[in-house]
């Protein structure tokens, strides 16, 4: 008698383990999957919301014709705060200024007030302390770079425009053609070289492959540059509109920008000690005045201030030894001039330096420190009804605040 024996197969370990996590997936996939009712465009934002996988961008290169179904798509990761983004749509813009008495950057301020306000996240710029990475690398290669330059004596850039014109001109060859700018230039027509660093700053820009998003434009400090540059802000915010979009024009013409007080102001009880107040205010002020000095010896960008204002922490008192007025035209500034043409004069001032520890050399340039009239204040305050001696402490406001 004969048997036959049937043998069943084995499951090695590895199969069972598969056929384990096969089970588990086809469990999860029925568990999560979505309701029949909800579209593909809804399974997708949520996908993305919860996926940490870098976003298609809308634009997309196409490796033959348009027909293709075949291309090649690149993806960035979107890095750039969601608060800010909305808070400032047009992305960010960088004012930088050139400037030897403080004019140019005042206009580089009014141009960040006026930028924050029409939706860009706008700050200013020393060129002193410009960054070559912000030209050539992300993510300020792809911003907005206003100029507001000064031209100083034969058509040279200013104290602190130098090492940022001789790397504009010298050193580098090329620029991203993502990087758009526009400049104003602030000159005097009774020089030669009038507005030359302007012009070659914007030119130099856009021979060098930057995009001019805005016409140039120039102030003559010979009369009308206040005039100039507010006609030049006329057509700039329309143009950037173009550039940037519809959001850089949200402010109607001749409304004030958006603004907040650096400083906060606490009043002193009339009863506060006088001599105390006194002698914590010099202590104060002497305090600032060093660290002001410091900061701008060490060229330092934290406590460094207005070039129109440091000429204050380092002035001295002198004695004038004589005025003497070496030309005078007939004209006035009304409109009437002399025989020649002209109107004006030629003042020739000297002073005793003596005891100041002041030096001078030929062609430096002398800064006048004038203090308002004590009768003008006191008329001021009694018409805004200040008690001009009541002391009052000042405090920088925080920056999110500012």
């Amino acid at each position: 008698m004969s048997s036959e024996m049937t043998t069943q197969p084995t499951i090695t370990p590895a199969a069972g383990l598969l056929l384990g996590l096969i089970t588990v997936s086809v469990g999860l996939y029925l568990y999560y999957r979505p309701p029949a009712s909800q579209s593909s465009a809804a399974i997708a934002k949520t996908f993305d919301k919860y996926s940490d996988r870098p976003k298609t961008p809308p634009h997309t290169t196409s490796s033959s014709d348009s027909t293709s179904t075949n291309t090649t798509t690149t993806t960035t990761t979107d890095t750039t705060d969601t608060p800010a983004k909305e808070k400032y749509p047009c992305g960010p813009m960088r004012v930088y200024f050139g400037s030897q008495t403080g004019t140019a950057e005042e206009f580089a301020q009014t141009l960040v007030e006026e930028g924050k306000a029409r939706g860009f996240d706008a700050a200013v710029v020393d060129l002193e302390d410009f960054q070559e990475e912000d030209f050539t690398s992300a993510p300020l290669n792809k911003a907005l770079h206003m100029f507001a330059v000064a031209t100083y004596g034969e058509g040279e850039p200013t104290d602190n425009a130098i090492d940022f014109f001789k790397w504009l001109k010298k050193d580098v060859d090329e620029l991203p053609s993502t990087l758009k700018f526009c400049v104003f230039g602030l000159g005097n027509t009774q020089y030669d070289h009038f507005n030359a660093m302007g012009r070659k700053i914007n030119q130099i820009l856009e021979e060098k492959g930057a995009v001019r998003v805005a016409d140039y434009g120039e102030g003559d400090d010979d009369g009308t540059m206040d005039e100039d540059f507010e006609t030049w802000r006329d057509q700039l915010w329309p143009q950037l509109a173009t550039a940037f979009g519809g959001t850089v024009s949200q402010k109607k013409d001749g409304e004030p920008p958006d603004w907040s007080p650096m400083y906060k102001v606490t009043w002193m009880e009339e009863g506060a000690d006088a001599e105390k107040l006194k002698r914590l205010s010099k202590s104060a002020r002497n305090k600032v005045i060093s660290k002001v000095n410091k900061g701008i010896a060490a060229n330092d960008p934290d406590t460094k201030i207005a070039l129109s204002s440091q000429s204050y922490f380092a002035a001295k008192e002198v004695r004038v030894v004589s005025n003497a007025e070496l030309r005078k035209d007939g004209g006035t500034f009304d409109g009437s001039v002399d025989a020649d043409g002209n109107f004006g004069s030629t003042i020739q001032v000297e002073f005793d330096l003596n005891g100041s520890d002041l030096t001078y050399n030929t062609a430096d340039t002398l800064a006048v420190c004038p203090e308002n009239d004590p009768e003008i204040v006191e008329m001021v305050s009694q018409t805004c009804n200040y008690y001009r001696y009541l002391q009052y402490q000042t405090n920088r406001s925080s920056y999110d605040e500012c």
